[in-house]
């Protein structure tokens, strides 16, 4: 090497390393869009929150907002204050009852309605079918996960089924905004 170049970060996250979604977290995290929980894990494996989903969401699109969405438990010195600001004033989120709910973890249906809201065009349907345990998806949720899964930007899990009820994981986030930002 010439100079005092250094190389771009591989493996940056030590719990990342082997993990089926190493190389989206990597890329995400090289475009500054995801970051590790310290400085060298990412905890792939952890449910994520709706704070940090929206936050996702946010810097995946550049989205800016200093107005506030109004929720009584997003206090304005919160890391996450101005993503979730940013976020609702677009309509990504919504609250409840003028409260946002920040640290509740987020499922998997309910992370399928939130993507697909920034797909510009309606996908096309049936790739649900493929899933074993399509009927168990919530009826608010079904064409989300339809539109989702057919559009590529959700698969299910290993054995076959989408797992509706269980909670996002952080590398399963990661993946779906990468997968998101390609179309």
């Amino acid at each position: 090497l010439l100079g005092n170049t250094t190389p771009p970060a591989k493996n940056r996250f030590t719990d990342t390393i082997g993990h089926w979604a190493q190389a989206d977290i990597e890329e995400m995290a090289e475009k500054g869009i995801v970051t590790g929980v310290t400085a060298t894990t990412f905890e792939p494996d952890r449910s994520i929150t709706r704070a940090e989903f929206a936050t996702l969401i946010v810097k995946a699109l550049g989205l800016e907002s200093r107005m506030t969405a109004g929720f009584s438990d997003v206090a304005a010195d919160a890391w996450y204050y101005p993503y979730v600001n940013a976020a609702a004033n677009v309509g990504i989120i919504a609250g409840y009852d003028g409260t946002f709910r920040p640290d509740d973890r987020i499922t998997r249906e309910e992370m399928a309605g939130k993507a697909t809201v920034f797909m510009e065009k309606k996908a096309g349907r049936g790739a649900i079918a493929r899933f074993a345990d399509s009927t168990e998806i919530s009826d608010w949720a079904y064409e989300y996960v339809d539109e989702a899964a057919t559009a590529g930007l959700i698969s299910g899990m290993p054995d076959g089924t989408f797992a509706p009820h269980q909670y996002t994981t952080r590398a399963q986030a990661a993946s779906v905004i990468k997968r998101l930002l390609n179309i």
